[in-house]
């Protein structure tokens, strides 16, 4: 059973999942299927509402419904990267919530590489190219998608995993307080500025 207070990540696909554009992950979280749900819920309300990203911009956005105990996810939507099509799928688990991903190539992008690897063919066919050139082009279409798909992946895994945690603890503050000759910093008691934002000797900011 995991004892860990933050959620794990697996890879359910064997190694060879690295010549595949496609992955399966399970993410299992200590807390309970309602608060996952809820924080997965506002976090993807939260990426609906991000504005799109410039033509020239390198950020992304993502749309996605989150309905009973499954959830969608499409993105990245931006210039020059690959959309990804994600589902996932929540389940009671003994460690606490275990959800379910798939990710893979969206629809509209999967047949752009397919058109791409046809036109290539139809090509070498018409022009009389070289095979051996068609298919180590052909090679390197499916490496880079293929690779592509991975990394945004795990750029969409990371969000979850961020989502499906607990949420991080306030940051914590001292005081600053009088000794009736000065100030002081109420957690290590070096002497402080009265107008201090944080001890110079303890680096702890101080609540304003």
């Amino acid at each position: 059973m995991i004892s860990s207070s933050h959620p794990l990540v697996y890879s359910t696909q064997p190694l060879l999942s690295w010549l595949i554009p496609y992955d399966h992950r399970v993410i299992v979280s200590p807390l309970d299927q309602a608060t996952v749900g809820a924080q997965l819920a506002a976090t993807i309300e939260r990426l609906n509402a991000a504005p799109a990203p410039g033509w020239f911009s390198s950020d992304a956005r993502y749309e996605g419904q989150f309905a009973g105990d499954s959830f969608t996810l499409n993105g990245p939507i931006a210039n020059r990267r690959f959309r990804l099509h994600t589902r996932g799928v929540l389940r009671i688990d003994p460690a606490g919530t275990r959800i379910d991903l798939t990710l893979r190539l969206a629809t509209a992008y999967l047949l752009l590489a397919l058109g791409q690897v046809a036109f290539l063919w139809a090509w070498a066919l018409i022009v009389h190219f070289p095979l051996v050139l068609v298919l180590f082009l052909n090679s390197f279409l499916y490496i880079a998608t293929t690779l592509t798909v991975k990394y945004e992946a795990s750029q969409i895994v990371q969000r979850l995993l961020q989502a499906a945690g607990p949420p991080p603890e306030p940051e914590a503050h001292s005081a600053i307080v009088s000794d009736g000759s000065g100030w002081r910093c109420g957690a290590c008691g070096g002497y402080v500025r009265r107008d201090a934002t944080f001890c110079k000797h303890c680096k702890q900011p101080f609540a304003r």
